[in-house]
């Protein structure tokens, strides 16, 4: 049976619901979860009381104006992997972005990370011409 992603909500957590275990599932090191723990958004996704996914966001002030919001990673527990969870977790990622005022959400995916750079390029994520290794975009149109 798959996964209803009308049954999945998307919430601020509570201090007990911090995905360490979604990130220690992917192998993240220390570093990873730091930045987690201090990203400025964070959003985890409960079907019932089951925390399914996540992601973690940073804004940063763009050097022309505007500001540009850096998502650190999406997280999806393995069993509800392939079901189209982290695509919605990434789609609502570029809903709050956009709907704080943000103008590019940049992604810089870990190597080895394929799979999940797949799905980023088939949203809209892509390479500027003089970025690092594993760096996409995503521009945001503000209304």
């Amino acid at each position: 049976m798959g996964l209803n992603l009308r049954e999945v909500e998307v919430f601020k957590p509570y201090v007990n619901e911090f995905p360490e275990h979604l990130l220690l599932n992917e192998g993240a090191e220390e570093a990873v979860l730091t930045a987690w723990q201090e990203a400025q958004i964070l959003r985890v996704a409960k079907r019932g009381s089951s925390l399914l996914g996540a992601y973690a966001m940073q804004r940063q002030q763009l050097a022309g104006g505007g500001e540009e919001f850096c998502l650190l990673g999406v997280v999806v527990d393995p069993v509800f992997r392939r079901q189209g969870l982290g695509r919605w977790l990434t789609g609502h990622a570029i809903g709050v972005a956009e709907s704080k005022g943000g103008r590019r959400l940049c992604l810089h995916s870990p190597p080895g990370c394929g799979g999940g750079t797949r799905m980023f390029t088939r949203m809209g994520f892509a390479r500027p011409g003089a970025a690092s290794a594993g760096e996409m975009v995503f521009d945001l149109i503000p209304e």
